[in-house]
């Protein structure tokens, strides 16, 4: 409902105030462009739950994910009072704060990124204005088995190949750095 123009949700918004797929974003994001040209998307707050399970942390992760590659500027995930979200704070910590003393982060501009499954694996990758050549991905295991998977970047002039790795688990909410 966040961003899939085909997707058709049921639920009280389809049944009994419109008809046909949600698709929130895209529809925010045309609204904007054509009565306030510049202005950028935001997310005042939302909360999908989960915080205390990995499918929650999945979730997040692949919300995060959305709403960067649909162009949002800032969004603001809003647990209620005293509702476990370690799930959540993990699955921001994958694109925020990981890795050698916490400092990789995602990047700061989308780039595409295409899974060949996406029912069981999502990607999102960006770039870093200060250093283009860098790529970061989050990679979304969604099925209950390890799955390999392969990378294939496009080499720029002098980038590098160097992967590291963070991972976020069942039992483990903060993503832990797995190796180069």
């Amino acid at each position: 409902s966040l961003w899939d123009t085909s997707y058709l949700e049921s639920s009280w918004i389809t049944n009994d105030v419109g008809s046909g797929p949600i698709a929130l974003l895209p529809r925010l994001s045309q609204k904007i462009a054509k009565s306030y040209p510049g202005t950028k998307l935001s997310l005042d707050e939302y909360w999908f739950g989960g915080g205390d399970d990995i499918s929650g942390g999945l979730a997040e992760a692949d919300t995060l994910g959305i709403l960067g590659r649909e162009g949002a500027f800032a969004a603001r995930v809003g647990p209620l009072s005293g509702t476990p979200a370690a799930f959540i704070d993990g699955a921001i910590a994958m694109y925020r704060c990981w890795g050698d003393g916490k400092k990789e982060t995602f990047g700061d501009t989308s780039v595409r990124a295409v899974s060949s499954d996406v029912a069981r694996v999502t990607v999102y990758a960006s770039t870093f204005t200060k250093d283009p050549s860098k790529l970061g991905v989050v990679a979304i295991n969604k099925a209950t088995t390890p799955i390999v998977v392969e990378l294939v970047r496009p080499r720029a002039a002098g980038a590098s190949a160097a992967v590291l790795a963070a991972r976020m688990q069942t039992g483990a909410p903060s993503p832990t750095v797995q190796g180069e």
